[in-house]
């Protein structure tokens, strides 16, 4: 997770097409290795919208650069988690074991295992 940001600093602090689609594989890796890598993808998304908007604002070039720079970020971590688990995309797996592994936390005697 930790590399999937830092890849993201690095394509937001010069921007780049390579720079942006080496932080979706570092983002696909992330999300197919740990589950809580899940909150990555809005914050992510956040990131890139702060960054489009400072760049551009608020008019037609600053959305077109924000959407290209989404699909270079998603893609290719989509691309990564379809190798993965399987094309087609089969994101029931991805959840049933996000659930399986959670299933038997309750209370807070076990909450310091969810962090990481």
């Amino acid at each position: 997770m930790l590399f999937a940001s830092y890849m993201l600093w690095r394509a937001i602090r010069a921007p780049s097409t390579l720079r942006l689609a080496i932080a979706g594989l570092a983002l696909g890796l992330a999300l197919v290795t740990k589950y809580t890598a899940l909150l990555l993808v809005p914050s992510f998304a956040v990131l890139l919208g702060f960054e489009a908007f400072r760049a551009a604002g608020l008019s037609r070039d600053g959305i077109v650069r924000l959407v290209r720079h989404l699909l270079f970020v998603f893609l290719p971590a989509a691309l990564v988690i379809c190798a993965i688990y399987g094309i087609p995309p089969r994101p029931g797996l991805y959840i049933r074991n996000y659930q399986n592994l959670y299933r038997n936390v309750k209370g807070l005697e076990y909450s310091w295992y969810l962090f990481g």
